[in-house]
């Protein structure tokens, strides 16, 4: 899974990188169930870089992480691929 990659693979210590995944975890179990089949690994994958974005901001909370990643996926959301 390339969201999970690109988790574990952030500039962070291990403990960090835990919250991280943890927020990603959490910020997909809410939206997760209303995500169209083909358009999962395009949601997930901008999650994960919302909240690595933001935890390289300084902030490193879970619930402000997931928060982050659910309205940066709300404001721009993946493109349709051609």
């Amino acid at each position: 899974m390339e969201a999970q990659k690109l988790l574990e693979a952030a500039p962070f210590d291990p403990e960090t990188v835990n919250v991280l995944k943890r927020a990603f975890e959490d910020a997909w179990a809410s939206i997760g169930p209303s995500v169209a089949p083909d358009w999962i690994a395009d949601v997930k994958i901008s999650l994960a870089h919302a909240i690595v974005a933001h935890a390289g901001a300084g902030k490193i909370d879970c619930e402000r992480l997931k928060s982050a990643a659910l309205e940066a996926v709300q404001k721009h959301p993946p493109r349709v691929h051609d």
